[in-house]
């Protein structure tokens, strides 16, 4: 896919002018993470963590090339972006564990996180007539997340073992850059061209999930026993958006998506 664009690379290299292609930048970036954590009582403990998180964006957002033949859609479609910086999270945590009867683990936890630096869409609009317009990439999405968690594991125990967490999320987000890029000026420089997207209604998410595990004794004989079965329910509300595809002023239609819920199960002998 690249013997199309070497031949402009070497061809405005011939001529003088700046090559095409450039070297992908490097990102030298650091994470650093503090804890605490002492002991309350005999059976609960006090903690704080307090870090900076770096993760890469996904490998098709670095590297996607989506070119079109068709008559309508001819030409660049897609293009990803190989100069990315690893997105950056912030998180702070607060909580509390305590141990039940030397059977049960429970946590209750407070966090927030600010996220920034999200991978998101970018249009770029040639002014050339028939070249079709095509999305990049960049680094201009934030989230704020808040969120509380409790959870209760139970990691000993003949017939029955595992966890149930639930959590409670309150999420906003939004671009920090211009939604379009044109070719040509006055386009680029119409009110249009900054069309922010608007910080999403924070919505808050209450999500429950559990890994709960059923074993047979081996004293039940041969065909009762050491039977193993593993549940994972996982349940989440469903997230509010907004539908006005005509884009009316005064129309603020809110809809939520279908509630998530999904159970696996593994049987095991």
């Amino acid at each position: 896919i690249w013997e199309r664009w070497n031949e402009v690379n070497n061809k405005l290299i011939a001529e003088g002018k700046k090559p095409l292609l450039e070297p992908v930048d490097d990102h030298l970036v650091f994470s650093p993470r503090f804890g605490i954590a002492f002991p309350i009582t005999e059976r609960a403990k006090f903690y704080f963590n307090y870090g900076h998180f770096r993760s890469l964006p996904p490998l098709s957002e670095l590297f996607m090339y989506d070119f079109r033949y068709d008559d309508k859609k001819g030409g660049l479609y897609q293009l990803g972006n190989p100069n990315l910086e690893p997105t950056k999270t912030v998180q702070y945590e607060l909580g509390v564990d305590y141990n039940l009867l030397d059977q049960y683990l429970i946590h209750i936890a407070g966090y927030y996180k600010d996220v920034t630096g999200e991978v998101r869409v970018l249009t770029y609009t040639p002014t050339t007539t028939g070249i079709p317009t095509y999305r990049f990439r960049t680094n201009d999405r934030y989230r704020t997340i808040q969120g509380l968690e409790l959870q209760i594991t139970k990691s000993v125990g003949e017939y029955l073992t595992g966890w149930l967490n639930l959590q409670y999320t309150y999420a906003s987000g939004g671009n920090t850059g211009r939604n379009a890029v044109f070719e040509d000026p006055s386009s680029n420089n119409a009110p249009s061209a900054f069309a922010y997207a608007n910080p999403s209604r924070p919505d808050p998410v209450p999500e429950i999930k559990a890994n709960i595990n059923l074993r047979s004794p081996s004293k039940w004989g041969y065909y009762l026993g050491d039977w193993n079965l593993s549940i994972l329910p996982h349940w989440r509300l469903g997230q509010i958006f907004r539908y006005n595809p005509r884009n009316v002023e005064g129309v603020n239609n809110e809809f939520r998506w279908p509630n998530f819920w999904m159970v696996n199960l593994r049987l095991s002998k």
